[in-house]
């Protein structure tokens, strides 16, 4: 499989023109003309990333997010620089799906309410009036406590970070994966009485509180790293049966 197919197919699962401004998903490190065998998926690129698709033989590397926004210079007197240039050296090409992927129908955030079981899952259109990050569903006599316990068991989260009274009902749930504070005024706007996200400030916990709003702070790692089974599982039918085997051992979740 070409490098550029592998794109194109995470294009149409994940359109690239659904991702924000200043966001950099797409094809980033690589020749499209390239044979693909093997592939690595992670949330992130860093060093041991690297390092491990050297050592399999992987030929191109899926990340969630992007590992350089405005990079000025490559040269190896930088961490992330000298990273890119042992990919470039060992033919190793780099995609990401972030924001796109966060929209996406299908994507990380409706994958995210169907582990925390919410019922009536629909997205707030942000894009074009098509797709969005936010997602909003319901519970039906579920409690801010058995919420949280639900949000611990399906996504192996030991604590969380909330506010409110744990004794009091959740009824419509507002969900955003990974950092979702920007994104307050939406959460507001569902009618949602919680919103399930990651990476919440201190002082964003008691503006939403006294707007009437519930945070649950799930963690930005834990609500998105649920992606990276599910690019496998995206990816591995297009290629060969040997390499689908060998591609499913090719992936960590950071």
């Amino acid at each position: 499989m070409l490098i550029r197919d592998i794109v194109k197919l995470i294009d149409e699962f994940a359109p690239f023109r659904y991702q924000e401004e200043w966001d950099n998903s797409g094809f980033l490190i690589g020749d499209g003309d390239y044979e693909a065998d093997s592939a690595l998926i992670a949330l992130d690129l860093d060093r041991a990333v690297a390092d491990e698709a050297i050592a399999r033989g992987a030929d191109v590397i899926v990340t969630h997010h992007p590992y350089f926004m405005e990079l000025k210079n490559i040269t190896g007197e930088t961490q992330k620089g000298g990273v890119i240039l042992d990919l470039v050296r060992n033919n190793i090409s780099l995609i990401c799906a972030h924001t796109n992927l966060d929209a996406a129908k299908g994507g990380v955030n409706d994958i995210l309410c169907e582990m925390l079981e919410l019922e009536n899952v629909r997205h707030l259109a942000m894009i074009d009036g098509e797709v969005g990050a936010i997602r909003y569903g319901e519970y039906s006599g579920k409690t801010a406590a058995q919420v949280i316990d639900i949000i611990k068991n399906k996504l192996g989260v030991n604590t969380v970070r909330y506010s409110g009274n744990p004794s009091d009902a959740v009824k419509r749930v507002c969900v955003c994966s990974g950092s979702g504070s920007s994104f307050l005024d939406e959460a507001l706007s569902s009618g949602a009485d919680t919103f399930i996200t990651g990476d919440v400030k201190y002082h964003t916990f008691g503006e939403a509180r006294e707007l009437g709003l519930r945070i649950i702070d799930a963690g930005h790692f834990e609500t998105e790293n649920i992606i990276c089974v599910h690019m496998r599982e995206l990816l591995s039918p297009h290629m060969d049966a040997a390499v689908s085997e060998s591609f499913r051992g090719f992936y960590k979740c950071y």
